[in-house]
């Protein structure tokens, strides 16, 4: 593989034979790596190899990345970013990446593929980009064609469509987290199989969710949790 994985490790000068230490420049970054555990470092590197396998398109990201891909563990953490280090580098938990679930194109609640999730991640970097969806008041998603989505989204979504991943077509960036599984039934679909466009799941501050100003991505899913839908 042309791409260079490269896992954080402060090393181990004691040990037989000593572990060299793998660091990198951490100057303005946000986040703070820790050691990937060994078990993670071959989750990850089988499931980076498997999606480029699979997929056409992230193969070219990945032998175009034009960096040594960096990764950093972060207990508890599905995935994460960081693009303003220095050294720009991801950080994941693979625990918590199995535990994350999101519903699909198709209505399911699905467990999310990690080698996709680590795409996700790695596109924040090569798109320079947040998840645009993220944050927004429920105000601002009842607004006219809002995108549920966003850029890293929708290129995760397109490396699912290149390696034929039809389950793995994620809606929403707000119909997604860990635990939901504990909610809803996990590989059931809550549309009878219909494709929808959006998924959304009630706040604990919404009231009400009103789409009806979309006009583009009209097919929805909505879990109302005691709200008004409209």
């Amino acid at each position: 593989m042309p791409w260079v994985l490269k896992f954080w490790t402060t090393g181990d000068p004691n040990a037989t034979p000593p572990v060299p230490a793998v660091t990198w420049n951490l100057t303005g970054a946000v986040v703070t790596p820790y050691d990937v555990p060994p078990g993670q470092v071959s989750d990850i590197t089988n499931a980076l190899n498997a999606i480029a396998g699979l997929s056409s398109y992230a193969a070219g990201r990945l032998n175009n990345y034009g960096q040594d891909i960096r990764v950093g563990y972060d207990p508890g953490s599905p995935g994460g970013a960081d693009r303003f280090a220095a050294d720009k580098f991801i950080v994941i938990d693979v625990a918590a990446a199995n535990n994350f679930h999101f519903f699909n194109s198709f209505g399911k609640l699905v467990q999310g593929n990690l080698g996709l999730t680590l795409m996700h991640e790695l596109a924040h970097i090569y798109l320079n980009t947040t998840d645009s969806p993220r944050g927004a008041s429920d105000a601002t998603m009842d607004g006219m064609n809002f995108d549920f989505r966003g850029a890293v989204i929708d290129e995760q979504n397109k490396i699912a469509e290149d390696g034929n991943l039809t389950d793995q077509i994620q809606v929403s960036y707000q119909a997604a987290g860990l635990g939901l599984d504990s909610i809803f039934v996990a590989n059931v679909s809550y549309t009878d199989n219909n494709e929808i466009d959006v998924a959304r799941i009630d706040t604990a501050f919404a009231n009400s969710m009103d789409h009806t100003l979309n006009t583009t991505r009209v097919r929805d899913l909505l879990f109302g949790m005691g709200a008004t839908i409209r």
